[in-house]
């Protein structure tokens, strides 16, 4: 009898622990934020950066030039120059970077990060429904000529990520949000 009462209070806490799972697909974008990336008309604003982890920026992590609470494969960055602007056809983008350069070009004060300030010819954007997200990209070059390419992917939340690739340095990738731009 003992046995038949565990096996019960068994199942049912698992049926209740199943109950509780949600299901992503009944998650929906908000209206304005879906209308903003289909028109290409937004704002990402990273929080956290993942750098490629090499020797040499572990050996800069463990020097203590990075903020701390950050290690050589996530840097939590606050405050400052850190944002990807898609508006009226125009690419504004102004993204710190942690990382090596693997080609020609010497490091400028002006240019150290990810700067970009052109028109955007085109941007790619595509609803997965699978996974309830968009992702868009596009390619641009630098203030200094280097070649970028830029893949985002949003979430129903607002949060998304962000992977450049570029012509002259490692990969990296962006954590932040994404949102609406003010007219």
């Amino acid at each position: 009898m003992k046995k038949i009462f565990a096996f019960l209070f068994l199942a049912t806490l698992v049926l209740a622990g199943c109950k509780a799972v949600k299901d992503s697909n009944s998650l929906t974008f908000n209206p304005e934020l879906k209308t903003s990336l289909e028109n290409a008309h937004f704002k990402f604003e990273a929080k956290e950066i993942q750098p490629l982890t090499t020797t040499a920026l572990t050996a800069v992590t463990n020097s203590g030039l990075i903020p701390p609470g950050s290690s050589p494969s996530r840097i939590v960055i606050n405050g400052g120059s850190n944002f990807l602007i898609v508006k009226n056809d125009t690419l504004t983008v102004d993204l710190p970077y942690y990382g090596e350069r693997q080609f020609g070009g010497a490091y400028n004060a002006e240019t150290a990060g990810i700067k970009v300030e052109k028109a955007l010819s085109t941007i790619n954007l595509e609803y997965v429904p699978k996974k309830n997200t968009f992702v868009f990209s596009f390619k641009a070059n630098g203030v200094d000529g280097e070649g970028f390419d830029f893949r985002g992917t949003v979430f129903t939340n607002g949060n998304a990520n962000l992977q450049v690739y570029s012509s002259y340095r490692n990969t990296i990738a962006y954590s932040g949000k994404i949102d609406t731009l003010d007219e």
